[in-house]
């Protein structure tokens, strides 16, 4: 008997979970157990398995605190993080402007935190190239900053972690009031 045991749960040290396979039980092959000794039912679908251990833990768990908050917060800028290194990496090229990296502060009651990767491109083409890069189509500002000038931007986000790439447009006729 062929049995997968698949991790979903990293960080859960009250009620540890994870999804076991095994094709030979009667052709479902998917359930939650957890390390208390709680097993889900068998099911045909690992996503119904998983959806099962996380209701066993917030119903065993109770609900969080404000440190399970701070924990999520920081594993979801990971995330992002991870995954914007790793784009990076793949895509991007020496012959691009460097970005800059900036933090964008969250907290309790506010928006979640977000960290802001920027690009200044100062030809259109660096712009252009980085689009295509991202997937994505350059969106002109409708209207002039206060000082009279508008950008053409991308963005695309991963998770809590934002790529904005900008060219500033010819000058505009006057001033914004």
């Amino acid at each position: 008997m062929a049995t997968t045991t698949t991790a979903t749960t990293t960080i859960d040290l009250t009620h540890p979970t994870q999804v076991v396979t095994d094709r030979q039980v009667d052709g479902l092959g998917h359930r939650a157990e957890c390390g208390c000794g709680w097993a889900s039912a068998w099911t045909d679908n690992p996503a119904t398995a998983e959806a099962a251990a996380v209701d066993h833990r917030e119903v065993e768990a109770g609900p969080g605190d404000g440190l399970d908050a701070v924990m999520s917060e920081l594993l979801d800028l990971q995330d992002g993080l991870a995954d914007m290194v790793v784009w990076l990496a793949e895509n991007w090229s020496a012959d691009l402007p460097v970005p800059i990296v900036y933090a964008c502060a969250g907290g309790i009651g506010f928006d979640p935190a977000r960290v802001k990767v920027s690009a200044c491109c100062l030809h259109a083409d660096e712009l252009t190239r980085i689009a295509h890069l991202l997937g994505v189509p350059p969106v002109d500002d409708e209207q002039p900053n206060s000082r009279g000038t508008r950008y053409r931007n991308v963005r695309r986000d991963f998770g809590r972690v934002t790529l904005h790439a900008f060219h500033r447009l010819p000058e505009t006729t006057g001033r914004a009031s």
